[in-house]
């Protein structure tokens, strides 16, 4: 079985606004699981050759909250991952994730993404929630 992949688009409108877009609305309900994965594309604002995502940090979910960090995938060490729960990895200028946990619960995490026109950086505030499911 092939995996499903829901795909989000990182805009910025010039002037520091950032904003996630799916299919043309604010995602709700983002998922990963054995059979889902996250791909997070360059969408409005990032037309240039040098965009592309650069970093993502993760966050654990402290009562629906963002907690603690856990740590930062960046595009320039790859094979550091924030968490064990899931692989990060680069898509071209965009980036994957998937499900990499084996537990028994479903874990919720929240998320900021970075990514660059090729001149400016511009940081996702407020993160965007993402559960992690184990029943995929």
């Amino acid at each position: 079985m092939s995996k499903t992949t829901t795909k989000i688009k990182i805009n910025h409108d010039g002037n520091g606004n950032v904003t996630f877009t799916q299919n043309g609305q604010t995602p709700s309900n983002l998922e990963i699981s054995g059979d889902n994965n996250l791909e997070i594309k360059l969408g409005t604002g990032f037309s240039g050759s040098g965009s592309k995502v650069t970093q993502m940090e993760v966050f654990t979910d402290v009562d629906h909250g963002k907690g603690n960090s856990l740590g930062t995938w960046l595009r320039s060490d790859p094979t550091t991952q924030p968490t064990t729960d899931m692989v990060i990895s680069k898509k071209g200028h965009h980036i994957m994730v998937d499900d990499n946990n084996s537990t028994g619960a479903d874990d919720l995490y929240f998320f900021s993404v970075t990514a660059t026109d090729g001149t400016n950086e511009y940081s996702s505030d407020p993160e965007l929630r993402v559960k992690k499911t184990t029943n995929g």
